[in-house]
């Protein structure tokens, strides 16, 4: 593990620690990389985060900054007057001569290195964020250009100083961020007399397309472009496998200003000529010589999309800066340098699951998906595959990209096969609802019998009046520490325990091995129970409800039998298959829970308690950092018999925190496509929804469609849920959410109906509702925007539409 005392306060772009991003923040650990890949990157040093460290941890310095613990940051005035009595301190610190020496020893050897001795030079600053959310560095791109070497030590400081914002100070204290964590590093770069400068996107930020490059440019330094000072030039370069590029969109800007270094420090700003504002300030040829280049740094980055700052100067082109484009889903690499265009399938839309999944979660369920295609001998072209002996990785179904799993349906969709396979023309000869009903007889399922044991737990609380007024008046957290100590009634405690021992392998996210189980935050299943608890009326009860649904299934199977035309040869066939359907779907969870969710529970256990070792070992700094690693990357760590692993230390760090970094940054997405082409194109939900008769719907206004999954019509109020632990929903709401898991099971015998964003007739809150009897609707884009608390909407179950009434 790197330790602050081996880190230096300055270090070169060549240096390995450059490249360490706790060391010298994004910006420039990107700069060192590009470097080191030998793009043409102007020279610099990188003022570490080990002399932030050393800086900040003065007595002195750290009495000033305690004045945050007490701002009232809604107090406008007082928060800036921290702010500013703070920014002032850190510009007035005494650097020791030791560590000002070296900065401007580091200086001069970038003067050596370009053979001026008194160069400008950009001091930028570059945050770390570790840990913490991206905005939480408020400031953080303060850059100072053309900067000499006697204002070299401010500017730095003023850099620090960036970190205190009132902004930054007021989202860090609302987030319950501890200043003290937050760390900055300043990049010294070599300024470049930019004649021609600007930006490029590898890939189109606007329609997402990998095959299209868009760069803005304008004269001088590119600050007059960034800033949005100025109406730069705009290119669109279409490219061919990344080899042939074409020039096919091209937009003059006025390009009104540019700004330029002064011969003394600092920059000033001029009036273009108007002559020269009708020029382009690129050739074709540098515009394309651009594009090429730009393809390569993404190409560097695993194929992953960069937005790039650039420089002409004396016809030489300069990468100023390389950060990834964090609004596109990644694509997953096997699609590149594939000939045609390739679709895939979001694994986490279908399966009802937004959140992304870490590494460990993804190449376990991929390995375990595989092996069970590979053993029924699945082939998605809808032939048998012969070599069912090779490796089930090499060519695998479930491709990952950005902490997020797909499906590649290319060749389903392209199998001649399909041609013969148009489902909406065969004509069931019952009524749909019927059908539907059908579904709620099935047999017991791993989710039902959870459901019921549960509410047999509640039951026995409601019983016991002594339990019941502590799951009434008590904290959830205090609950949660009688059941670790056992101090429930004895049946209680009995009954709790061996729910936990069931299902307690169950939890939001399931399907990921890195997301945490009930066994890990029983306070879910608490919760789970006072839901329950609110559930008055007795025909709400949930063995109640299991009952009346197998009892409806039996009915609808009646209406089905009398509608028959040939009774005595059809019913046989009918119970046949009315039989199937309560075997089937009740096996449908059986693969999932007793394959996947059982076995993974079990793996958390003995996976902490190894990574516990390799937090002792100083491999790893947290015990979850495991799930930031792939099952291979895991087994060089477990199977490292000449311990070779020690001297990897400082590269398994730093995997970690870049993989964490992402997760976080997926975390915060609210949209996931259902379908992303391999050209970048995505699909968030269907563009139409044909009726019986293969055409478009009419839709009245105030009315959504979606798609019907559990029959019945219902009327009341919206409630938008994002965590079932905090939904306040009151009984007979509708809930309004993303999609559900059994996390969200408690909450169905409450709500009136269901509206899903995502999910289809198989998602859990469609079986769910079913289950219940409860109209829901699936696959409502955007469902969450649309609607809002109070409002009062009717939801059809039948046919998918929902119709807002009024809002409250």
């Amino acid at each position: 593990m790197i330790t602050p005392d081996h880190i230096p306060f300055v270090v070169n772009l060549q240096a390995k620690h450059a490249t360490h991003l706790e060391i010298v923040g994004g910006k420039g650990a990107n700069l060192a990389i590009l470097f080191q890949r030998g793009f043409n990157v102007p020279d610099a040093f990188i003022v570490t985060t080990n002399a932030f460290d050393y800086v900040f941890n003065d007595e002195q310095t750290k009495g000033v900054l305690s004045i945050i613990d007490e701002v009232n940051v809604d107090n406008i005035k007082e928060l800036e007057d921290v702010s500013n009595t703070i920014k002032q301190a850190i510009c007035n610190i005494n650097l020791s001569s030791d560590m000002i020496n070296l900065i401007i020893d580091h200086y001069y050897k970038l003067c050596e290195k370009i053979d001026n001795m008194n160069i400008h030079v950009a001091v930028r600053s570059s945050a770390t964020a570790e840990d913490l959310p991206d905005n939480s560095f408020a400031g953080q791109q303060d850059t100072y250009l053309h900067v000499g070497r006697e204002n070299l030590i401010d500017k730095i400081k003023e850099c620090w100083a960036s970190l205190f914002t009132a902004r930054a100070i007021s989202y860090r204290k609302k987030s319950n961020i501890d200043h003290k964590i937050v760390k900055l590093a300043v990049v010294v770069q070599a300024m470049i007399s930019s004649e021609v400068s600007g930006v490029a996107f590898t890939a189109n930020p606007i329609t997402g397309l990998r095959n299209e490059v868009v760069i803005d440019s304008t004269y001088g330094l590119g600050e007059a472009l960034v800033s949005g000072l100025v109406t730069p030039d705009h290119y669109e370069i279409l490219f061919d496998n990344y080899e042939n590029a074409e020039i096919c969109v091209k937009n003059i800007g006025k390009k009104g200003i540019h700004i330029i270094g002064k011969s003394d420090g600092g920059t000033e700003t001029l009036v273009t000529m108007d002559n020269n504002k009708k020029i382009e300030a690129l050739s074709d040829q540098y515009i394309i010589q651009l594009a090429k280049l730009a393809k390569q740094v993404e190409k560097s980055y695993n194929y992953q999309p960069q937005d790039l700052e650039w420089s002409f100067s004396n016809e030489k082109l300069y990468i100023l800066q390389a950060r990834p484009i964090t609004t596109l889903f990644l694509i997953p690499k096997h699609a590149y340098g594939q000939s045609g265009l390739r679709c895939m399938m979001s694994f986490g839309t279908v399966q009802g699951f937004l959140k992304p999944m870490t590494p460990l979660g993804q190449s376990s369920i991929r390995t375990i998906l595989n092996s069970y295609y590979r053993a029924i001998h699945v082939d998605r072209s809808t032939s048998i595959e012969d070599d069912i002996s090779s490796d089930p990785l090499r060519h695998p179904t479930f491709k990952s990209a950005s902490n997020r799993l797909w499906i590649d349906i290319t060749d389903t969709l392209t199998s001649p096969a399909v041609r013969f396979c148009d489902l909406s023309t065969v004509d069931t000869g019952m009524n749909p609802m019927d059908a539907l009903a059908l579904t709620r007889a099935v047999e017991s399922n791993p989710t039902t019998e959870m459901n019921l044991m549960l509410w047999k737990l509640t039951v026995l609380i409601k019983d016991h009046e002594t339990t019941l007024k502590l799951f009434e008046n008590e904290p959830t957290d205090n609950l949660v520490r009688m059941y670790k100590n056992k101090s429930f009634d004895k049946d209680i405690q009995y009954t709790m325990d061996e729910f936990f021992h069931n299902y307690g392998c169950r939890g939001i996210g399931e399907i990921d091995i890195g997301c945490k189980r009930w066994f890990d935050e029983p306070q879910v299943v608490i919760e789970q129970i006072k839901n329950y608890l609110k559930i008055r009326n007795p025909d709400k009860a949930v063995d109640k409800i299991h009952d009346q649904s197998r009892q409806s299934a039996y009915e609808a199977l009646s209406r089905i039998e009398d509608e028959l035309r040939w009774p005595f040869f059809q019913r046989p066939l009918v119970n046949v298959l009315f039989t199937r359907i309560k075997i089937l779907f009740s096996l449908r969870e059986c693969p999932k829970y007793y394959g996947i969710i059982q076995p993974f529970g079990k793996c958390r256990n003995e996976l902490i308690r190894k990574a516990n070792l390799a937090v002792n070992e100083n491999f790893i700094s947290h015990a979850d950092d495991i799930y930031f690693l792939f099952i291979s990357e895991l087994k060089s760590l477990a199977y490292d018999t000449d311990n070779q692993q020690y001297d990897k230390r400082d590269y398994w760090i730093n995997l970690i925190l870049e993989r964490r970094m992402e997760y976080k940054k997926q975390m915060s997405c609210k949209r996931i496509p259902l379908i992303l082409l391999s050209d970048g194109t995505t699909y968030y939900d269907a563009t139409t929804i044909p009726n019986e008769n293969n055409q478009p719907i009419e839709l009245m206004e105030g009315e959504y469609l979606g798609s019907p999954v559990s029959p019945g019509v219902y009327e009341g109020k919206v409630r938008i849920v994002d965590d079932p632990m905090n939904s306040q929903l009151q009984p007979g709401e509708i809930l309004v959410c993303t999609a559900t898991d059994p996390a969200w099971t408690s909450l169905f015998p409450i709500i009136g109906a269901l509206v899903l964003e995502m999910g289809g007739m198989l998602q859990h809150g469609a079986i769910v509702s079913r289950e219940y009897g409860l109209p829901a609707v699936v696959g409502v884009a955007n469902a969450k925007q649309i609607f809002h608390n109070g409002q009062r909407i009717q939801v059809n179950g039948s046919t998918g539409r929902i119709k807002v009434l009024f809002d409250e």
